[in-house]
């Protein structure tokens, strides 16, 4: 019964398809009637509407295995007059019709500003760019206008496509030398390429990066004289440039030259900053090298290759621009990854010292939370004390920002840590790490070891600045308020007791969604502070005042060195503490002002608020508040690390173009970490401190 069903189904197919083969069949014939007939009607339509007819007839339908250019060549061998005629109309559609343009600058991110090219992508999308007529890019934005177009001209049969061309009589390649003609534009191309590419890199903002290459000859002017002696000679001898593909061995190592040049200022960008303009400018250098290569092949002379061949791969190569030419979301992601490589060099480094490799490290980490909760637990009964004033909404969010704020910054200047703050400084560390473990030759299960174990390191580090915040700020806010009210017989937690604790159950309030919030600050604030650092080294500010004069007056030089030098190294942590702490203490009266019930919960706070409000009910809390606010200062901590440290290993991943799909074999080699070493999770046993060490003075 089911073979009757598939038989029947089999004939049902063909049958159709033979219908639709038929009707194709017609349809040419009856378009070549219209058009290439004595009346030679093409000449009196718009010129590239026979052809967009003509593709719009063989553009195959989902499913189609028929092949493609067959009824165009029956119709065309059929016919002698439709041929003749064809061959004129093919002739003045393509003949002097430049394509310059769009192998220079099509798919290639321009100098203009992120504003300008974006209002430019979305006008783009709504009403498509009006090209010239005289550019081959206007033909194929006519006739190829669909997305799928160059996927189904690739599985036309080389057969089919060159005896299409000989039937039209279409030049080889290789006899195009004329003024305008194909090979006079890839040579062209291929210089002005190379001239922007060599210009660019030579800019001051590129060679500021590499200064090691500035008593060398640039690899992107040996680049640019190489193809224009190449061009010389191909002229002069009336022959393409090379008999086989080892003969332009020295363009591409030139072009692996220019791409090392190019590595060398990305390395170097963590030692003298680097600007978006200039990030986007390396990125451009990158796309015209690819260009580059995509063209030199088409200058092989192969004495076995069917001259047709060049022209079929010419013409991909132009479909292959046209079709993937940068979308809306391609460019958002392109200026995106060159932000967040901007943004997250600086964090490689500094976030070092987050992550304790051994035991003495982990007791620094413990004494530092330590220092953070006693600062957070006064900075709770100050913002309790701040509650309870008659301020209007912008009077509140100033105040508790300011108690955020200035806390924040003690806390950073006295070298004490608060929790949750490490993710967003050691995402970029971790990035490195699946980075090298992808390019690594080691087996599938190993790549990842070093980055398992390294976040082992993480992950404890985190769990012991969770421990020393809750255990000193719980303590310390109950203490706090125990004494203001031995000294003057005030119970200030006494009317906030049951906000205070339902604030931080996840079942009686939205803590965790509040916690989120809390997250993307954290995340913000590590953004802020590698984005401030950056602009330090790019623009040389701690240099700059190393030696203002002024200063070197009124504070000595030895004492104007040392501003500068504490600035560098102090002051991007500082500004990011700063706004860390604005973010906070205004979000709940941005909230009030447009009435949407958002806020934020950190879990140092949230412990100090706990000991606030039990003191304030005199302990008699039902048992269910107390185990749910209690659960809640533990979520509220998971929700703060797990957001704050998804979004900037996101925006590492970004930075380096590692795809999502890579964090499966990362998941897996860390569970495999913890179920052979579950306790280096949480505690600092069985480290072998000089491996850690030395891995980590490796990224």
């Amino acid at each position: 019964m089911l073979l009757n069903w598939n038989f029947e189904e089999l004939c049902m197919r063909k049958f159709l398809r033979k219908k639709r083969v038929k009707r194709i069949d017609s349809s040419m014939r009856n378009l070549f009637e219209k058009y290439f007939s004595e009346t030679k009607e093409w000449r009196n339509t718009e010129l590239t509407e026979p052809l967009h007819q003509i593709v719009r007839i063989i553009r195959p339908k989902r499913g189609d295995v028929y092949d493609f250019l067959t009824p165009l060549i029956e119709t065309l061998k059929s016919n002698e007059l439709y041929l003749k005629n064809f061959r004129e109309y093919m002739s003045a559609v393509f003949t002097k019709r430049s394509f310059t343009e769009m192998i220079i600058d099509v798919g290639i991110i321009s100098d203009e500003s992120f504003r300008k090219e974006f209002t430019r992508k979305i006008t783009d999308n709504i009403l498509p760019d009006a090209s010239d007529p005289n550019n081959l890019r206007y033909v194929l934005r006519q006739v190829f206008y669909k997305k799928n177009d160059y996927e189904w001209i690739y599985r036309i049969s080389y057969e089919q496509q060159i005896e299409l061309i000989r039937l039209l009589n279409f030049k080889p390649v290789e006899e195009s030398f004329e003024s305008n003609g194909v090979l006079w534009q890839v040579y062209w191309a291929l210089e002005v390429l190379a001239l922007r590419a060599s210009g660019a890199a030579l800019e001051k903002n590129i060679m500021r990066l590499t200064p090691q290459f500035h008593s060398k000859l640039s690899p992107f002017l040996a680049l640019f004289k190489e193809i224009e002696s190449m061009w010389d000679a191909a002229v002069l001898n009336r022959k393409l440039s090379f008999v086989n593909e080892g003969d332009y061995k020295q363009i591409l190592v030139l072009i692996h030259q220019c791409r090392d040049y190019l590595r060398q200022a990305q390395k170097n960008s963590e030692k003298f900053g680097i600007s978006l303009t200039t990030n986007k400018d390396i990125y451009r250098i990158e796309e015209q090298l690819d260009r580059i290569e995509l063209l030199i092949p088409l200058l092989v002379r192969d004495k076995d290759e069917v001259p047709e061949m060049k022209l079929i791969h010419l013409f991909y190569k132009l479909m292959e621009i046209h079709s993937r030419q940068k979308k809306l979301t391609d460019f958002i992601s392109d200026s995106t990854q060159m932000l967040a490589l901007e943004i997250s060099s600086h964090k490689a480094k500094t976030g070092e010292k987050y992550i304790s490799h051994d035991k003495r490290g982990y007791g620094e980490m413990l004494y530092a939370a330590l220092g953070g909760g006693l600062i957070v637990g006064f900075l709770c009964i100050i913002k309790l004390y701040i509650s309870k004033l008659n301020l209007s909404d912008f009077g509140f969010a100033l105040l508790y920002s300011m108690n955020y704020s200035i806390g924040f910054i003690v806390i950073y200047l006295f070298g004490f840590t608060l929790a949750t703050k490490q993710p967003a400084m050691t995402a970029n560390t971790l990035a490195i790490l699946i980075n090298q473990g992808m390019n690594s030759d080691l087996r599938p299960g190993f790549r990842f070891k070093e980055f398992a174990r390294y976040f082992a390191q993480l992950f404890r580090t985190q769990f012991i600045a969770f421990v020393g915040n809750v255990a000193m700020a719980f303590p310390v806010a109950l203490l706090g308020v125990y004494l203001i009210y031995v000294y003057t017989s005030q119970d200030i937690a006494e009317e906030k007791y049951l906000v205070l604790l339902k604030d931080l159950s996840p079942v009686h309030s939205p803590a965790l969604f509040h916690a989120a919030i809390a997250g993307f600050f954290l995340f913000l604030s590590g953004i802020i502070s590698g984005s401030i650092a950056n602009q330090i080294k790019f623009f040389n500010i701690h240099k700059r005042l190393e030696h203002n004069p002024a200063l070197k007056l009124a504070l000595g030089t030895k004492n104007t060195k040392k501003l500068s030098e504490w600035y560098a190294k102090k002051w991007p942590g500082i500004m990011s503490n700063f706004w860390f702490g604005i973010f906070l203490g205004s979000t709940g009266s941005l909230g009030a002002f447009l009435g949407l019930n958002i806020d934020i919960r950190h879990i140092t706070f949230a412990a100090g608020n706990l000991g606030m409000a039990f003191f304030g009910a005199n302990w008699d809390v039902p048992l269910t508040l107390v185990l749910w606010s209690s659960i809640g200062v533990a979520l509220i901590g998971f929700v703060n690390f797990i957001v704050s440290f998804a979004l900037s290993l996101l925006l590492a991943f970004k930075s380096r173009g590692i795809h999502i799909r890579e964090l499966r074999p990362v998941l897996l080699s860390i569970l495999h970490e913890f179920k052979s070493k579950p306790m280096s999770f949480f505690f600092p046993v069985g480290l072998n401190h000089e491996n850690t060490e030395n891995s980590a003075e490796g990224i």
